[in-house]
């Protein structure tokens, strides 16, 4: 799938030429995908964020964490959640055989199925190793979209966990998620800013999922390929399920080295300038 030629639709920020029409500051346009993406780059444009939709309110909230190495530090933040109506939560530790893979997909399969027997609105997964802050069922449950992402740094990484979201067009069999939001400082830095911001997934690190979701697509995993949460984001986004994920959920990652990590500004790209989460580590054996 090539989306270059998709029209999208941007702000002026900066008077330019583009194709020979000047662009006047302060209008909206409508322009390729791929001139958009470079005159977004040169700080000449921005694009119109929409926001889905608003969805019935949800009410109620099985919380689900799947074990595979359960942290004091997310213990400790899970029995923290606040939220003001009906919350469960279930903390599974079931890895059936000696491949991780296939104990991963096991027990978000296990999840589902509990999750879809109850007559909760919503499933917030929060993986054993991920620390959400206080009011992230609140914040996640206000984006009023099908997905609802946190944010964290990915493992062994300095990348973000978000996706750039990538044109839509009726029609499509498939989609191709965007790179991490990280790769494009111009793009993570307005999305810090407005806070809110759709995307195309983030993992399974932290998510609240409607009960609609969850009721058409199942977990899965194709031998040999990657884990679930790949697949998951792949059907969600094929299906057209909105998403968009909160930066003001940032989350902790903490690593086998028994450092909690935050989202920041990665190294190597050092103009990039915002701040998303307080420069925080906890050494492993500190009390939660």
């Amino acid at each position: 799938m090539n989306y270059n030629y998709l029209p999208v639709k941007a702000k002026v920020i900066e008077r330019t030429m583009l194709d020979g029409k000047e662009l006047i500051p302060g209008s909206t346009v409508e322009m390729n995908w791929v001139s958009m993406k470079r005159l977004e780059r040169e700080g000449k444009v921005e694009r119109l964020i929409e926001m889905p939709e608003a969805k019935p309110p949800i009410r109620s909230v099985m919380a689900f964490t799947p074990v595979y190495r359960l942290e004091s530090e997310t213990v400790k933040a899970l029995m923290e959640l606040e939220w003001e109506g009906g919350l469960t939560l279930l903390i599974q530790r079931d890895n059936p055989t000696q491949d991780s893979k296939r104990n991963i997909l096991h027990q978000y399969q296990e999840g589902r199925a509990k999750f879809l027997a109850s007559g909760y609105d919503a499933m917030l997964v929060v993986e054993s190793d991920i620390v959400p802050p206080k009011d992230a069922i609140k914040r996640l449950a206000a984006l009023n979209v099908d997905c609802a992402y946190g944010v964290y740094q990915l493992r062994n990484t300095e990348l973000v966990n978000i996706f750039e979201k990538y044109p839509e067009f009726e029609g499509a069999d498939t989609y191709y998620m965007g790179e991490s939001l990280s790769y494009k400082p111009w793009l993570i830095l307005r999305a810090a800013k407005v806070g809110r911001f759709p995307c195309s997934g983030g993992g399974l690190g932290i998510i609240l999922i409607r009960r609609k979701v969850l009721e058409e697509i199942e977990f899965r995993r194709v031998e040999g390929g990657p884990d679930c949460d790949t697949y998951f984001t792949l059907d969600v986004c094929t299906k057209g399920f909105s998403q968009a994920v909160d930066f003001g959920v940032v989350c902790g990652h903490k690593g086998e080295d028994g450092v909690v990590r935050w989202p920041g500004p990665p190294s190597y790209l050092p103009q990039m300038k915002c701040d998303l989460g307080e420069e925080k580590t906890k050494e492993k054996g500190e009390p939660a």
